[in-house]
């Protein structure tokens, strides 16, 4: 094996990369147990021996609203592109 190869390999192995974990939660009901009261948005409760529909539109409108609010509480606690979701 090349010299220049060999040092490639093994430099590339020295390479570490620092990364710090987060994990941010919410106040509020998932969809799967969501009954209402959010203003604007309709239960999206099943009961136990249901199966949810992932594409109605009240559990996408829904997605939606908790998607903006967690997107805006990362905005407020990280600098934009200094994260990834």
């Amino acid at each position: 094996m090349d010299i220049g190869l060999r040092v490639l390999v093994i430099s590339s192995l020295l390479v570490t990369v620092i990364g710090e974990v987060y994990i941010v939660t919410m106040e509020g009901d998932p969809i799967i147990s969501y009954k209402g009261g959010e203003n604007g948005f309709e239960a999206t409760a099943v009961e136990s021996d249901e199966k949810i529909d992932t594409s109605s539109e009240l559990v996408t409108s829904y997605a939606r609203h908790l998607e903006r609010k967690h997107d805006m509480i990362l905005g407020m606690l990280f600098e934009e592109g200094s994260y990834k979701k």
